[in-house]
């Protein structure tokens, strides 16, 4: 079995789009990515700030499926989890729970955001103030790229597998 099965990427912005917010390894980079990692399904999606989030799917039969609130699942992820939806697999039509984080966070840098930030900075009319907190805030920004993600959502699976394995185990 291979450890990573690549379904499907997407573009959803040209590359002219993305180079309205700067020049970096986004411009190349697919904007989705759909695939399944030890029979689990992931994806990740390029939001409107020019971020990644990831996502995973947890079946019904998991564990996590019946944790009431998203801050009680035991998963640790960037930023924590963001995202917490029931959905009907296209597919299979089976109910499953989707969990997801985002890349939009401080110290992220989001694409699209820091174009608009910089434009701001960079307007003659700015407060002081505004350029003052650009600077000392947004200055030191990553952005978490593709492969970052694919390791996150890989990270939330073998968590999302050991808490299974544990659950079964105090059967």
């Amino acid at each position: 079995m291979k450890e990573i099965e690549f379904v499907e990427t997407k573009h959803f912005y040209s590359s002219d789009d993305k180079l309205k917010w700067g020049y970096g390894e986004w411009v190349e980079e697919v904007d989705a990515m759909y695939f399944t990692y030890k029979n689990y399904d992931a994806h990740i999606i390029r939001n409107n700030l020019g971020a990644l989030c990831g996502y995973i799917a947890i079946p019904k039969n998991h564990p996590w499926y019946k944790v009431e609130n998203d801050y009680d699942i035991p998963c640790n992820v960037h930023g924590g989890i963001t995202f917490d939806q029931l959905c009907i697999h296209k597919e299979t039509n089976l109910e499953q729970r989707v969990i997801g984080f985002d890349c939009s966070h401080f110290n992220d840098l989001s694409p699209a955001l820091n174009h608009d930030l910089n434009m701001l900075y960079n307007d003659h009319d700015a407060s002081q103030n505004l350029k003052e907190f650009f600077s000392k805030y947004h200055l030191n920004d990553v952005y978490k790229n593709i492969n970052y993600c694919v390791q996150e959502c890989k990270s939330m699976i073998e968590q999302a597998i050991e808490s299974e394995i544990a659950d079964i185990a105090q059967r």
